[in-house]
């Protein structure tokens, strides 16, 4: 019998961007049997999925950089999920961050899918 379980099933994507510039990251996410996932609820009698993002100072922090207010998400019946942050609510320094991106699928089932470093470039032209 195993003496240990490890039920984070999130994948590390470590992200570099650039303050002041509109921040899209486009992902294209599959079901178990490697089809493209529909999160938009067209299926009889589901909702869509939902998602939430925060980036901020260290995984310990009470305060975010970016709060979840700030990213807006587009998917698709095809798998796509586009995570985008505007210009104007990438303003924090340049500097090394973290990040996660949590999904709620149709039955309120909460998983964080993706984490990692949310690094960013400063910016010259302001």
């Amino acid at each position: 019998m195993a003496n240990s379980v490890n039920l984070d099933t999130s994948r590390r994507l470590d992200i570099t961007c650039r303050k002041g510039d509109d921040f899209r990251l486009v992902l294209t996410v599959k079901n178990t049997s490697g089809n493209p996932l529909d999160m938009t609820g067209n299926q009889v009698g589901l909702n869509d999925y939902t998602f939430k993002m925060e980036v901020r100072d260290s995984d310990t922090a009470s305060t975010t950089v970016v709060p979840s207010g700030n990213v807006s998400y587009v998917q698709s019946v095809l798998g796509t999920l586009e995570v985008k942050i505007a210009d104007t609510n990438m303003t924090m320094a340049g500097g090394l961050y973290v990040y996660d991106l949590q999904a709620t699928d149709p039955n309120g089932a909460v998983s964080t899918w993706l984490q990692g470093l949310f690094k960013v470039n400063e910016d010259v032209t302001v």
